[in-house]
C-alpha cells in the first residue's frame, strides 16, 4: 500500500511489524512481515516474513522467509527460505532453501 492508505510514508521507513494487502516497499524490517501480494525490502530483513507472491530482500537476511511464489535475497543470508516456485540467493548463503521448482545459490 502507499501513503496515505499505508502507515509507511516512504521506502526509507524501517519497521518492526509490516502488514500489507497488495505491495510493500520499506527500508528494513526487524520483526514480522505479513504480505498477501509482494514485498521489496531495500536493506535488511531480521525476523519472519510470510508472503503470498514475490519477496525481494536487497540487503542481508536473518530469519525465516516463506513465499508462495519467488524469494530473492541479494545479500548475506542466515536462516530458512521456503518458496512455492523459486529461491534465488545472490551472495553468501548460510541458509536452508526449499523450493517447489528451483533453488539457485
Amino acid at each position: 500500500m502507499w501513503y496515505p492508505i499505508s502507515f509507511n510514508y516512504s521506502e526509507s521507513d524501517s519497521v518492526n511489524v509490516n502488514i500489507s494487502l497488495i505491495y510493500t516497499n520499506v527500508k528494513s524490517i526487524n520483526g514480522l512481515s505479513l504480505n498477501i501480494g509482494s514485498s521489496v525490502i531495500q536493506k535488511d530483513l531480521n525476523g519472519i516474513q510470510l508472503n503470498g507472491g514475490f519477496s525481494r530482500v536487497k540487503g542481508d537476511f536473518n530469519g525465516i522467509n516463506i513465499s508462495r511464489g519467488i524469494n530473492s535475497i541479494d545479500g548475506q543470508s542466515k536462516g530458512i527460505s521456503i518458496a512455492g516456485l523459486v529461491n534465488l540467493g545472490l551472495d553468501n548463503l548460510n541458509r536452508i532453501q526449499i523450493a517447489g521448482a528451483y533453488n539457485f545459490a
